[in-house]
């Protein structure tokens, strides 16, 4: 049976192809990336994080709940882990040896860096068969940053609309969407229908008491708003209608 088939359970009937952990289902922000910049460590930072990657391997329930055997074109647990130890091992040596020593830690470094890196796309997908990418924080490795979620539009604003306190004058009051900067306000004395038939436009950051001066007595007049935000402008409100006194 594959690690990853539907609905198959690793212990005590928790389903890896489901999240245990809803912070991690953000839609289309799920990130399943893990940074791969083994080569930029200084040897004491590189040694920190491989010690983090194998006490994750073997210790961290997310990780040690992966069935044995992993699949073949990827590092074995045991290959992981036995390669790091060799490292940490020739890594204290040369610490107080002399260059021949060095030179033995650099190559267990070279032989350990390929197999995190050919690890790091199986993690991947393990967090990816959960849905979960939070469970690549308890692998050692860093994980990618999730990305900044893209600016959507406002939306409708909610328009009423009164009589002003002088004759001629208009009151648009609106409600504020979220993400709303600018509201866009317009009237209109003809089918509201026809788009060209919409002029005037106020713009103002509030949206209350939002003025339409120099209205014509006796006259219908349609108004409708919309708000402006990161995501540019979002849908005109219901049109609202009144008579100027």
């Amino acid at each position: 049976m594959r690690w990853d088939s539907p609905l198959t359970t690793w212990d005590s009937g928790l389903h890896w192809d489901r999240s245990s952990h809803p912070v991690g289902m953000k839609g289309n922000r799920m990130t399943f990336k893990l940074l791969l910049g083994f080569d930029s460590l200084s040897n004491p930072d590189f040694s920190d994080k491989v010690q983090g990657i194998k006490t994750a391997l073997t210790t961290e329930p997310a990780l040690t709940l992966i069935p044995n055997p992993w699949p073949s074109i990827y590092p074995s647990r045991t290959e992981v882990t036995d390669s790091v130890t060799d490292f940490i091992t020739k890594y204290e040596a040369a610490r107080d040896g002399g260059k021949a020593d060095r030179d033995i830690r650099d190559l267990a470094r070279d032989a350990l860096t390929p197999l995190l890196k050919n690890l790091a796309p199986y993690l991947e997908s393990v967090a990816r068969a959960a849905g979960d990418p939070s469970i690549l924080d308890y692998t050692g490795y860093d994980r990618a940053s999730e990305p900044e979620p893209i600016p959507q539009p406002p939306a409708a604003p909610e328009l009423k609309l009164q009589q002003g306190p002088l004759s001629g004058l208009l009151v648009a009051n609106a409600t504020r969407p979220k993400g709303a900067a600018i509201f866009e306000t317009q009237r209109c004395t003809s089918d509201p229908s026809v788009e060209a038939n919409w002029n005037s436009t106020v713009q103002t950051t509030g949206c209350r008491r939002i003025e339409l001066a120099g209205c014509t007595p006796g006259q219908l007049y349609f108004v409708r708003t919309r708000a402006r935000g990161r995501g540019g402008p979002g849908p005109w409100s219901d049109i609202a209608n009144l008579m100027v006194i």
